[in-house]
């Protein structure tokens, strides 16, 4: 097919017109993944070699499942969002889960681990009765209170609302 040194009638080879043709594709596809790219900004060849096929592979995941479930209600970026969003959290899950077993790791990050899968921090219990201050003071294996590592703290650090499990 391509061959043949063939000049079209506008002086243009087959190969560059045969292009022209099936370009659209292309340029829709670019367009897709400027509208919500994974991109971040990196020195590393391999990094921004991952980064575009990311990039292709979750618009092509995307119009193959649009494909099966062509009904939306919102629109195209907030719906390419959300689908982005749950593979993601669908393919890390498991990696996180088997995370949490881990015996190596110390207890805050198992407890993070289990913030995160969670998605929010556990109910909130009633804080155990302190010990007398005489008592406190002598006993020197009393631990330390201290705040739920998932909750945000305020602002002068004082107390938090969110969550009043102590740890």
């Amino acid at each position: 097919m391509h061959n043949k040194a063939e000049v079209g009638d506008n002086g243009k080879s087959d190969i560059v017109l045969t292009y022209n043709k099936t370009k659209g594709s292309v340029d829709a596809m670019d367009q897709m993944i400027h509208a919500f790219t994974t991109k971040r900004k990196s020195k590393r060849w391999p990094m921004v070699y991952f980064f575009n096929i990311l990039d292709l592979v979750s618009v092509a995941a995307r119009v193959v499942f649009k494909c099966e479930f062509p009904v939306d209600t919102l629109s195209y970026e907030e719906n390419r969002q959300k689908f982005n969003l749950t593979v993601a959290r669908s393919l890390v899950v498991a990696q996180i889960e088997r995370r949490a077993t881990f015996p190596s790791h110390h207890e805050i990050i198992r407890q993070n681990i289990a913030c995160v899968l969670e998605s929010i921090c556990p109910e909130p219990q009633p804080a155990p009765q302190q010990p007398p201050a005489k008592a406190a003071k002598t006993d020197r294996s009393a631990k330390k209170q201290k705040r739920c590592s998932c909750c945000p703290a305020c602002k002068k650090g004082s107390e938090n609302k969110n969550c009043l499990q102590y740890m």
